[in-house]
């Protein structure tokens, strides 16, 4: 009897794994409203045509540095909390 009542637990167990994983999985999912991924978009496209720019020589680094800065503070793009400070 006592080894039955184990094995039950060990499936709750597991059961609950699994659904704390799917809740974990989904909460941390990010759904973006259109007008934030066009944002993303937007920044995407700033800072690739800032790079061209950078390695023809048209600007300096220090200027690719304060509008990177700038291209952050008005999209803002998700993941600019994480991204490297410009100095």
């Amino acid at each position: 009897m006592e080894k039955q009542n184990i094995g039950m637990m060990e499936s709750q167990n597991i059961d609950l794994q699994d659904k704390t994983e799917d809740l974990t999985a989904d909460s941390m999912e990010k759904i973006f409203t259109e007008e934030e991924l066009q944002h993303e978009f937007d920044y995407f496209v700033a800072q690739q045509m800032l790079e061209k720019l950078l390695s023809m020589g048209n600007i300096s680094v220090d200027v690719f540095n304060k509008i990177t800065e700038k291209n952050r503070q008005t999209f803002s793009p998700y993941l600019s909390e994480i991204m490297p400070k410009m100095t």
